[in-house]
């Protein structure tokens, strides 16, 4: 696997647009790794984190084991369990593929306002829906009914 982590970085011709998202690989046997996630497709199997361009060339992945081998612990504690394999596949580029000016987009389970402050602060720009849970106390938006009335889609 490390091989097949290692051809896909050097291989990865970079563009702006990248993607992070979670990826199921079907599987019906036993084993320790395998997830279950309802209401997917694809319900049953190894869950997958996987860093894409805009044209679909895979970056870079890691299994999820429940925790990130090789990671750094305090990543898991400041940006949670999704989102620290983000950072991880970030740091693993080169130095000279780090630099670029990225736009990673994801979805509202990685997006947290210390994920997109950490981004920004790295030259990135990131893209996301945000829970509202998700959110400090001292963090303020418009609230739902309100926005909803004043703006379209």
């Amino acid at each position: 696997m490390k091989k097949l982590q290692t051809r896909c970085i050097d291989n990865f011709v970079p563009v702006q647009n990248i993607n992070y998202d979670e990826s199921m690989i079907k599987y019906f046997g036993r084993h320790s790794c395998k997830q279950f996630i309802r209401g997917k497709p694809i319900r049953f199997g190894y869950k997958m984190w996987c860093l894409n361009s805009s044209d679909g060339y895979l970056i870079n992945f890691d299994i999820y084991q429940g925790k990130l081998p090789g990671g750094k612990p305090n990543y898991e504690n400041v940006f949670g369990k999704c989102a620290a394999p983000l950072i991880y596949f970030l740091e693993y580029l080169s130095p000279e593929k780090r630099k670029l000016p990225y736009r990673i987009f994801f979805d509202n389970l990685f997006t947290s306002a210390n994920l997109l402050s950490f981004l920004k602060d790295r030259g990135y720009s990131g893209t996301g829906t945000i829970r509202e849970n998700q959110l400090s106390k001292d963090f303020s938006l418009t609230e739902k009914k309100l926005f909803l009335k004043k703006t379209k889609r």
